[in-house]
């Protein structure tokens, strides 16, 4: 049984690292200009709100529009090529006038640090260590849940669900919980 279930947090941290940075959406919440659907798409929006380069944004951007260029050739049976470094900003509609800076309330505040937290724990996931990710997960939900009731275009997307068990997953020794259960149902049997 423990071959079945070994290697659990290794395989959550790396599933979660391809949801985080092929930008598959998992929420919406809106931005100044245009929604946001990924961690990876808040963060780069305020890098260029910042004045941090465009080649950071583009770095950050470019695996994700990848995924959603590929997504479209099989769909839409568009011809192959690569996403344009040059206009990625320009065709995800990022502009370096997006005003994520000014605002003072908690809720943009706490979508900013929990896409940071969810970002710099994806690469960290890679490692093994996922409570930054946990942490992320668990700072988006609680603005998608105090924002979702009062605002139509902020909500969860059933992406979210798995981001959010593959970081608290990859937290718990499943196998270890495992072999405690059977070692106690074991020990009932025998008494």
């Amino acid at each position: 049984m423990a071959g079945a279930f070994g290697g659990w947090r290794h395989r959550a941290s790396q599933f979660y690292f391809l949801i985080i940075f092929f930008s598959f959406p998992i929420f919406s919440i809106p931005c100044d200009k245009r929604t946001n659907a990924s961690p990876v798409e808040v963060v780069a929006a305020h890098l260029l709100s910042l004045g941090a380069g465009e080649s950071i944004s583009k770095g950050l951007l470019y695996p994700g529009s990848m995924f959603s260029k590929l997504e479209r050739i099989v769909a839409d049976n568009e011809p192959f090529a690569f996403p344009s470094w040059e206009t990625l900003l320009s065709d995800m509609k990022m502009t370096k006038d997006i005003n994520m800076r000014e605002e003072g309330s908690l809720g943009k505040a706490a979508v900013i640090v929990g896409s940071y937290l969810c970002v710099i724990g994806a690469a960290f996931a890679m490692f093994g260590l996922m409570q930054l990710s946990a942490c992320g997960m668990l700072t988006l939900l609680w603005y998608i849940f105090t924002r979702g009731g009062n605002e139509s275009d902020v909500f969860a997307l059933p992406m979210f669900s798995l981001a959010l068990f593959c970081s608290i997953g990859g937290l718990l020794n499943l196998e270890g919980l495992l072999k405690r259960g059977a070692t106690s149902v074991d020990k009932t049997k025998q008494a």
